[in-house]
């Protein structure tokens, strides 16, 4: 068998094995182009078709200042038909061969922020679990998914209003806020924009500021339906923004169809527990050393 590099013209063949091989989570051709043929990183496939893989180098921040060099495994398929024949661990001994040319130190699966399409392995995938853990790799954090009846409502506390970002002040106000405070979501922020998914929340009460930018919430930036990220300001927690945010966004998806607003990748949990969310998926993040391999 022949590894062979997949470009972007190959999107809606990687979309048909994907879908394939799992046909409970279907992708769409835009999801995996967004996130596999970004540029960053490179998918590998089978000569035949029947499997391929998509894994990508990061840049972080370590101790001291330091940069590491980390990777990802975006996306493994094998087409149904080809499965117990050892090909998915000779994609992902492909892709880590890759990623350790690019002196990647560890390789991860899922978890790519700014652009994934999960944020780990799915604690019911088994069948993706004892791959990793046959290829050497443990188990390292997980992340929850929470999920809101895209009924849920909230009102804009007194002196805020909540709107779409559909207008270029607006949307620019935000963007400026999330640059300042959360930079790591613009890649996520400016797709929301360009699809029109993306809601902000400006207090109107601060004097000589009207209108200041205090929040901000996408839906269906990297996954459809899928609620993130979000952001309040520190002075306006506690105080219903982000209630109201999360209510425009579900109205929006209750609009689209959608029984209910998943979001994605959460941090502060009690707030949504509070909220009267639920647990909707659990990812666990399996990672390995590649200096390790054998």
């Amino acid at each position: 068998m022949r590894i062979l590099v997949w470009g972007d013209d190959r999107g809606a063949e990687l979309t048909r094995l994907w879908n394939a091989a799992a046909p409970d989570e279907p992708l769409t051709r835009d999801e995996i182009a967004t996130v596999c043929f970004d540029g960053a990183g490179v998918v590998l496939a089978s000569d035949d078709g029947a499997g391929a893989v998509a894994a990508v180098v990061r840049q972080v921040s370590g101790p001291a200042g330091r940069s590491a060099t980390r990777g990802h495994v975006r996306l493994l398929a094998v087409h149904p038909d080809r499965r117990r024949q050892a090909l998915g661990s000779r994609l992902l001994a492909a892709a880590e061969d890759w990623l350790a040319g690019r002196d990647a130190a560890t390789v991860t699966f899922g978890g790519d922020a700014p652009l994934y399409l999960w944020p780990g392995i799915d604690a019911a995938g088994l069948a993706m679990q004892g791959l990793a853990l046959k290829a050497g790799y443990g188990v390292t954090g997980s992340a929850l998914n929470v999920a809101l009846p895209v009924s849920f409502r909230a009102q804009a506390p007194p002196g805020a209003v909540v709107r779409r970002l559909d207008e270029p002040g607006a949307a620019a106000a935000v963007r400026d806020l999330v640059a300042a405070d959360w930079p790591i979501w613009l890649t996520e922020l400016d797709l929301g924009l360009r699809r029109g998914t993306v809601f902000g929340a400006f207090s109107t009460a601060d004097p000589g500021e009207p209108g200041r930018a205090a929040g901000f919430c996408c839906h269906s930036t990297l996954r459809r339906g899928w609620v993130g990220p979000m952001g309040v300001t520190q002075a306006r927690r506690q105080h219903g923004f982000g209630a109201a945010l999360l209510s425009a966004v579900c109205g929006d998806l209750e609009a689209l169809g959608f029984d209910e607003a998943q979001c994605v990748w959460v941090g502060p949990l009690t707030y949504f527990a509070d909220l009267g969310a639920r647990t909707a998926r659990v990812f666990l993040r399996y990672s390995r050393s590649l200096d390790a391999r054998a």
